[in-house]
């Protein structure tokens, strides 16, 4: 009996050990969103793209409270929890020891200015929950969840300076990756953009940083817009291939018909201003012969990957159906950080090689 209970207590011991280990150690797991865009449509046209993003991502999951009335179980939560605190406190030496500022208010009162708007940003999202950060190339991004219904997510960046020390820094604009996480956490209150794992059945996936993945619903064309047959093409590239074949100059218009209203107002005028010699450059890069290496779909969206067969060019043109069913282009000249993503030459690159094609780099263009 004696010898029995000593084993059970011995048992009970080492479940207990183990399980304040496992509290008391970081938990990392990857998570994937769907990535919005703003369509045609106003402010309250974002929607899920057909394009995943997977990231790594250290689970904290506990309010302000809580997490900071611990001890840190790591450098990046150490960094969280005297960044917030010494800002609540209004401490500004503090906080300095934790910001990296940007030049324009390196010290004095621009510093103190800075650190106290800060802190009035954090007291604008009130209650709030320490859901965790992701551990990216260079940086940490940390993610607070605000309790008020109607207050979207706080994210924001860390990164280590000279000394290995994590500080807050806006001195870098936002890359790719960044601004899409930005776009993903600024409606994920509102729409339902987190799945379990990546898709895999028609996607391609490919690296976008280390540890982070994009997969795409690439398709393979290779070959000449006006040789694609309608079989291959769909309604989709059908319209494509009628907004391109402008024989001469006058039949720009036609091209222009094919954007939203406003974006056809904004390039005809735009169009009006140009030299003669401006004119026929476009009229050139417009009608001269391209081949579509691939197109993604996506969804209510087509995006055609493609290169000039006479110029050093290689752009994309996004093709995008409006509630009534039309096709239109969206503005040439648009940027948004899906399309700034997946569009960029690395990403682009990536996706043509995994689809067994050359990738042809060339001098970017947005579609005309």
């Amino acid at each position: 009996m004696h010898l029995a209970l000593v084993r059970r207590n011995v048992f009970v011991a080492l479940v207990l050990l183990c399980s304040v280990s496992g509290k008391g150690q970081p938990i990392q797991v990857q998570r994937v969103f769907q990535i919005p865009y703003a369509t045609l449509g106003g402010p309250n046209g974002m929607q899920e793209s057909s394009v995943y993003i997977a990231l790594p991502f250290v689970r904290i999951g506990e309010s302000w409270s809580a997490f900071n009335g611990r001890s840190p179980r790591s450098q990046q939560e150490a960094a969280l929890q005297e960044l917030v605190a010494a800002l609540y406190r209004g401490d500004t030496a503090a906080a300095e020891s934790r910001i990296t500022p940007p030049k324009e208010v390196e010290s004095g009162k621009a510093f103190a200015d800075y650190v106290a708007a800060f802190k009035g940003s954090l007291a604008r999202i009130g209650e709030f929950e320490v859901e965790g950060y992701f551990p990216l190339n260079g940086r940490v991004r940390f993610v607070l969840r605000p309790v008020s219904a109607g207050t979207p997510y706080r994210i924001f960046t860390m990164r280590a300076g000279a000394n290995g020390r994590l500080k807050f820094d806006e001195t870098k604009a936002p890359g790719k990756v960044d601004s899409v996480l930005n776009a993903v956490f600024s409606v994920l209150k509102d729409k339902k953009l987190e799945v379990p794992d990546l898709p895999k059945d028609g996607y391609v996936t490919v690296k976008a940083e280390p540890g982070i993945q994009i997969a795409v619903k690439a398709r393979r064309i290779n070959a000449d817009l006006d040789q694609i047959g309608q079989d291959v093409a769909g309604p989709a590239l059908q319209f494509y291939q009628g907004c391109l074949a402008v024989p001469d100059k006058q039949a720009l218009d036609k091209y222009f018909r094919c954007f939203a209203a406003d974006v056809q107002t904004r390039l005809r005028s735009e169009f009006a201003r140009m030299s003669a010699d401006k004119q026929d450059q476009l009229f050139a890069m417009t009608s001269a012969s391209r081949h579509v290496d691939f197109v993604v779909d996506n969804g209510s969206s087509w995006i055609v990957y493609y290169h000039s067969n006479l110029y050093a060019v290689a752009g994309r043109d996004w093709i995008q159906r409006t509630a009534g069913g039309a096709f239109v282009l969206l503005n040439p000249m648009a940027s948004f950080p899906l399309d700034d993503l997946i569009s960029s030459q690395e990403i682009r690159g990536a996706i043509a090689s995994s689809l067994g094609l050359t990738s042809h780099g060339g001098t970017g263009t947005r579609g005309r």
